[in-house]
């Protein structure tokens, strides 16, 4: 198990980069590695699954079940070619909460499981260095839907927003686990945290910028560190104003242009809940549904376009009311298998994650759904 799961985080750490793609559907290392992991953990513990495996389908089920059922609805309207492509992504969900259970029952898994994924993060962040400075744009990729993201550090994601979220939450474990628990300072790991601060900026990710604000406000109130908070927004705030200013509109952190943008997708995202405001328009048939608009992009083309910027405008869209309210009751009876002693670097990361969906699809985007899974599994009790 151990060894299929350093291949699930290579499959994290690799990014679209190691995915391919065929039309509208892309298979990426990272589905491929938790499709083995699953199959090996199914093969190891044989019929010891079935306990949480009934856990886990008990607690997930209704949000499951109507993600389903918006799908079937949306079956009356959609090809079937479309409609088995938007599947294919509940099917890759199922298989990241799968991830949660395989990690919670795995003792090796679930004590080593936040290192390995420190070190993943790390990884991302170095890939990143060496992006930044020999491969500092996308242009020569623009006919594949990629955005140019001109001097900015997107490793291999190939999006600073992505790549941001994620140095994020790497920030908030090395933070939690190797230098805020421990009484003596290890300067090793300060330096990792100084890295990953500097690979962060480099992304010039407003979102992922606020969502560490966030974060590290909320975490500096409950331990009452106030002066601690008052120097660390004074040294990021002083780090925003160092940071090169090449040309390029990504990297003024100033600019309007993405605001707009967003904007405009969260009406956009509101007008078509209204379609259909129970079950949405189906689980993931965004991309189908915006080609039938003369105003959209061509989802077939623009990565974007798959998905709404604000990741619970896009579950209210496509599954409607009782979509998100089953989704908030599944994180609900997900939170109480947690162990108490456990909930600090979950709630941390699981606020960080809710602060940037509101700016990007982060919650369902496939490597942070893993990241949470494999966090979760190593969070849950005995």
């Amino acid at each position: 198990m151990s060894l299929l799961f350093n291949f699930l985080l290579l499959g994290l750490t690799g990014g679209v980069v190691s995915s391919i793609t065929f039309g509208s559907i892309r298979i990426s290392l990272l589905d491929v590695a938790a499709i083995t992991l699953l199959v090996g953990w199914i093969i190891i513990k044989g019929k010891k699954i079935v306990t949480p495996v009934n856990q886990l389908a008990r607690t997930t089920g209704p949000f499951l079940l109507v993600a389903l059922l918006s799908l079937v609805i949306a079956g009356l309207q959609l090809p079937l070619a479309e409609l088995f492509t938007a599947a294919l992504y509940l099917v890759r969900f199922v298989l990241f909460l799968a991830l949660l259970a395989i990690v919670g029952t795995t003792a090796e898994l679930k004590q080593s499981g936040r290192y390995r994924l420190l070190i993943s993060g790390i990884a991302i962040a170095l890939l990143g260095f060496i992006q930044y400075f020999l491969y500092p744009n996308l242009r020569n990729l623009a006919y594949l839907g990629w955005d140019p993201h001109e001097f900015r550090l997107f490793s291999t994601f190939l999006d600073p927003n992505f790549t941001g979220i994620l140095l994020v939450l790497t920030m908030i474990l090395v933070f939690l686990t190797q230098l805020y628990n421990h009484k003596k300072v290890n300067l090793a790991w300060v330096g990792v945290f100084a890295l990953l601060l500097i690979a962060l900026l480099l992304t010039y990710s407003r979102g992922s910028f606020v969502a560490l604000v966030v974060t590290g406000t909320v975490f500096a109130w409950q331990q009452r560190q106030f002066k601690w908070l008052l120097l660390g927004c004074s040294i990021f705030i002083l780090a925003l104003f160092l940071l090169p200013r090449p040309s390029g509109e990504g990297v003024r952190l100033l600019r309007t242009m993405s605001i707009s943008s967003r904007i405009a997708d969260s009406f956009e995202a509101i007008n078509l809940w209204k379609t259909a405001p129970l079950f949405g328009v189906g689980f993931n048939t965004v991309r189908f549904v915006r080609n039938e608009q003369p105003e959209s992009v061509n989802a077939e083309i623009a990565h974007s376009a798959a998905g709404f910027h604000n990741s619970f405008l896009f579950l209210l869209a496509t599954t409607g009311i009782f979509g998100l309210a089953s989704f908030i009751w599944m994180g609900k009876k997900l939170w109480e298998l947690v162990d108490p002693r456990n909930r600090q670097v979950l709630g941390l990361t699981l606020l960080a994650v809710c602060i940037h969906s509101l700016f990007d699809n982060s919650l369902f985007y496939p490597p942070v759904l893993a990241w949470l899974a494999v966090l979760w599994g190593t969070s849950v009790r005995d």
